[in-house]
């Protein structure tokens, strides 16, 4: 079941739940709603009805204050768990709206036994040491030996926490655009790096929600199948990715590595390349194509 929740609910709301269980996202604005409706829906339900879970799309805000107009609506994730509609469920599935899964994907609560902990992705866990080694390169710009990758990737990361306020060294970096979590178990936690008003940076609340899992020792490994970064993927397909306007080759090439992707992963995360996924949406909209959220 889809429930969608537009903000004209009242605040008591408990949703008619059919499940123990539920995915949540959060879609605010029309285009961002337009995108999921085209692009993720159909692969979200039927994922869903295979595996017993509700789906929940948030499309209002749930924080309305000043705070929150500062910052990304994403923040906002950290607030779902306390909402009285949640508590009804044993375990929520937070995905990013820029997610396709694929139809082979498995029960991702079923590879988290324990609710008291977060499942989540390690940033990177899906590279190899030599494909990280590759990827560093095409980030950074530069010449890297061998021996030298670990302590970029170290500095890589660091540099993210740094820049999120939070001093390097002290945490995993987490990719926090998929986690299994427990209402009663981790909406206090949430709740808490919400309220504590960090300023917005490149990665969101990544950093401190991937401070407080490690902090706290909740980390639960997720294979990285369930959270499969499509940039990761794009950087090690192109040297240089294509943008846009793109050529009837680029385009040909581009869906052709989305459903490579597909067939090796369970969750695909367009994460820092929604102009691809923008592009899947209009492909669609224009002409007969392959569907990669079918593959």
């Amino acid at each position: 079941m889809l429930h969608v929740l537009d903000g004209n609910q009242e605040g008591g709301l408990v949703l008619p739940a059919e499940h123990a269980q539920a995915i949540v996202t959060l879609c605010i604005g029309e285009p961002h709603e337009r995108l999921w409706d085209q692009m993720c829906r159909s692969s979200w339900l039927a994922y869903a009805a295979r595996h017993g879970y509700d789906v929940v799309l948030i499309t209002a805000p749930l924080d309305h204050s000043a705070q929150a107009a500062s910052r990304a609506p994403i923040w906002q994730k950290c607030l779902v768990l306390d909402q009285p509609w949640a508590r009804q469920y044993e375990r929520i599935v937070w995905l990013d709206a820029d997610i396709i899964i694929s139809s082979h994907a498995r029960d991702i609560v079923g590879t988290v036994p324990d609710p008291a902990l977060i499942g989540v992705c390690a940033s990177g866990a899906q590279l190899s040491r030599a494909e990280l080694h590759v990827y560093l390169e095409r980030c950074h710009d530069v010449s890297i030996r061998p021996d030298q990758v670990e302590q970029l990737w170290e500095m890589h990361v660091g540099n993210q926490f740094s820049q999120a306020g939070i001093p390097p060294g002290e945490a995993t970096m987490f990719n926090t655009g998929v986690l299994v979590l427990s209402p009663p178990h981790h909406a206090t936690l949430l709740r808490g790096i919400y309220e504590r008003g960090d300023p917005d940076n490149a990665l969101f609340e990544q950093p401190a929600l991937s401070h407080a899992i490690s902090l706290h020792g909740l980390h639960a490994p997720l294979s990285a199948r369930f959270n499969w970064s499509m940039h990761e993927a794009l950087m090690l397909r192109f040297t240089s990715p294509p943008a846009p306007p793109l050529s009837r080759q680029q385009v040909q090439e581009l869906l052709s590595l989305v459903v490579d992707e597909m067939h090796k992963a369970y969750f695909v995360h367009f994460c820092g390349c929604l102009p691809l996924l923008n592009t899947l949406a209009e492909l669609r909209s224009t002409q007969p194509v392959r569907e990669p959220m079918t593959v």
